[in-house]
């Protein structure tokens, strides 16, 4: 009889304590996953907000290089067909800006400048011209969207303006 007193009193030891930790094991649980939640949700907001923030930052900077673009395609150099001048213009336009380069594409597709190349070394046609003969057709300055170079494979975005050639 007090072996089995025994193991009644140690059953409802064990039940007690079973009892007693079982609502703040579900309790601390509960809190966890609240505060998972709610952290996750915090970092899904910065995280737009960043992207948000990145993206009004890219697009001020393309806004910039079209007006860059524009201006240049309004150069008298152009008008006049002085490529050569055009090109140590575009030149030197870029090296107080952030753009890589600047290139005059005919509406052939064929390269007529671009500061990438010395002037007077032979230009290819472009693999663009799909976009070139949208501007042609429409006036209207267009970017490229994201693509990856196919010599450098590394990002870039083109933007391309109508000329304003003589």
């Amino acid at each position: 009889m007090k072996l089995q007193r025994t193991l009644s009193i140690r059953a409802n030891l064990a039940v007690l304590v079973a009892v007693c930790l079982l609502p703040a094991m579900v309790a601390a649980a509960g809190i966890l996953t609240y505060h998972y939640q709610r952290q996750r949700a915090q970092l899904v907001g910065e995280a737009v907000a960043s992207a948000r923030a990145l993206k009004n930052s890219v697009n001020t900077e393309l806004a910039a290089v079209q007006t860059i673009l524009e201006v240049l395609a309004t150069s008298p150099y152009l008008q006049n067909q002085d490529l050569a001048a055009f090109h140590a213009q575009a030149t030197k336009v870029l090296s107080g800006s952030f753009i890589n380069n600047i290139a005059v594409i005919a509406p052939d597709g064929q390269q007529m400048v671009n500061t990438a190349q010395p002037w007077g070394r032979p230009l290819p046609k472009t693999g663009v011209a799909a976009q070139v003969e949208r501007v042609i057709a429409t006036g209207q300055a267009e970017g490229s969207g994201l693509r990856i170079g196919d010599r450098l494979r590394r990002a870039w975005v083109g933007e391309a303006v109508p000329g304003r050639a003589g």
